[in-house]
């Protein structure tokens, strides 16, 4: 057999390896929370921010202009008329467009909005041409 230093080595080591096992897990999950960071999840809460198409199935948005401070924000689009729409924001160097839904639906775009002016459109085939714009001022 061993004599007992090797022994008390031998368990001494095996703590060490759990413990070493431990703080790499830990080491691991640091680095996903970075990844995750640097990828633009900010821990920040989406701000929420709504417009809807018109219901009487013209081409417009029910308003004109929406408001909103800098930061993170959900900008969503209830359809309530029977013509497919979705909802879009570009400027200061965004272009985002969400789901083309129907009646009923809900078109989602999410993005980090610095301060300046924006414009909501609905991307669905000649919508936008025909009018169907917004502006969204972010101070």
């Amino acid at each position: 057999m061993y004599p007992k230093s090797t022994a008390r080595f031998a368990s001494s080591t095996l703590r060490c390896g759990r413990r070493g096992l431990a703080v790499a897990r830990l080491g691991g999950l640091y680095w996903l929370a970075c990844v995750v960071a640097a990828c633009g999840a900010s821990g920040e809460p989406a701000r929420p921010l709504r417009l809807d198409a018109a219901g009487d199935g013209s081409l417009r948005f029910d308003r004109s202009a929406v408001r909103t401070p800098a930061g993170r924000a959900s900008i969503d689009m209830r359809n309530p008329s029977n013509i497919p729409h979705a909802i879009g924001v570009r400027g200061q160097g965004l272009d985002e467009i969400g789901e083309t839904v129907g009646k009923g639906g809900t078109s989602r775009v999410e993005a980090d909005l610095e301060p300046g002016v924006y414009e909501l459109f609905c991307p669905v085939g000649g919508h936008e041409q025909a009018g169907m714009t917004a502006r969204l001022v972010v101070r």
